[in-house]
């Protein structure tokens, strides 16, 4: 265990509890990325998870909808609204595999290439420079962490063993 010592709240709160730290940090976090997502969409047009989409398509440069669907973790019809709205502002192109009708293959266009040329100001401006005071050692430990919760998350097993609910009074 660290021996670090608690984040101060404000005023005279007690300190949180490690997990209770750890849970106001990804919230904080949350909240960082959508006002930082939020004025990407007002600067240059696209959100942060729209520009993830660009990112990891100009990465690999073409692939299935399916394989990035699975890559971005996200349901495909979720990610077929975002490719849509991609697609009308000229970023992406998706066209049919020619020996598979099902298989949609998404790829960029110039325009989606042109946005890609700078980072400067982004969600991943900001990860980059992050993991880059972090270290390496640090980085390995939070992906293990995210990675370990995002599976119990996915398990289900926390959700089983909650308390439920108190019911509300008819007061």
């Amino acid at each position: 265990m660290s021996s670090r010592p608690a984040p101060r709240l404000p005023g005279d709160l007690p300190p949180l509890p490690p997990v209770l730290a750890f849970l106001r940090s990804l919230w904080n976090l949350n909240h960082a990325l959508e006002v930082t997502s939020s004025d990407m969409l007002r600067t240059i047009g696209v959100t942060a998870q729209q520009r993830m989409v660009l990112r990891i398509v100009g990465h690999v440069g073409r692939l299935t909808a399916g394989q990035l669907s699975a890559v971005l973790h996200v349901y495909p019809g979720t990610l077929s609204a975002t490719l849509a709205r991609l697609e009308r502002r000229g970023l992406v192109m998706r066209a049919r595999e020619a020996d598979d009708a099902r298989r949609v293959v998404v790829s960029l266009t110039p325009a989606g290439a042109a946005l890609l040329a700078t980072s400067e100001g982004l969600v991943e401006s900001a990860a980059a420079a992050a993991l880059e005071r972090a270290g390496p050692e640090s980085t390995d430990h939070t992906l293990q962490t995210l990675t370990l919760l995002t599976a119990i998350l996915g398990e289900g097993g926390e959700r089983r063993t909650a308390p439920a609910a108190p019911a509300a009074s008819a007061g």
